[in-house]
């Protein structure tokens, strides 16, 4: 169990009034800092942040579900010439003095198993891939932007 205000945690954060995220990440003395949220995002004093619960392509999922609380915005830090803003948080709960905690045992986040990452399209000759097969990928050039999946 890693608690959210531990330096190594790495939490992406959703603003419940914008939906704008960011990381929100553990320091020393209790307070979290959710940063790098885009500059152009409003973020207001008392706005509740919430576990983003974030899902990609090829099964990449958070390792946290959507939705939980994590805290309140009590001070913003903007920078005029910046593209993103840091804001800090009071945690929802006062992590020093936990008496009881809740382990959710039956999500499924984090990436997937090796066996069901995507692979290469099928090739010139059309090799199908096998009903229930993972979605594919066309490999590009390096140097040329990044592929997005596609269906075999």
């Amino acid at each position: 169990v890693q608690l959210v205000n531990d330096t190594a945690s790495t939490v992406i954060g959703e603003l419940a009034s914008s939906g704008a995220t960011g990381e929100v990440v553990g320091q020393l003395g209790g307070v979290l800092v959710m940063r790098n949220v885009d500059a152009t995002e409003t973020i207001q004093l008392g706005d509740e942040v919430l576990t983003a619960g974030i899902e990609l392509p090829g099964g990449v999922r958070s390792p946290y579900p959507k939705g939980l609380l994590l805290g309140q915005v009590v001070d913003i830090v903007r920078d005029a010439n910046a593209v993103v803003q840091t804001a800090y948080l009071q945690p929802a709960a006062d992590l020093d003095k936990l008496a009881y905690v809740l382990l959710i045992t039956d999500y499924e986040g984090g990436l997937p198993s090796a066996d069901d990452l995507p692979i290469p399209c099928p090739d010139e000759e059309g090799e199908v891939l096998p009903p229930g097969e993972a979605p594919c990928y066309t490999p590009i050039p390096s140097g040329a932007a990044s592929p997005s999946p596609s269906a075999p």
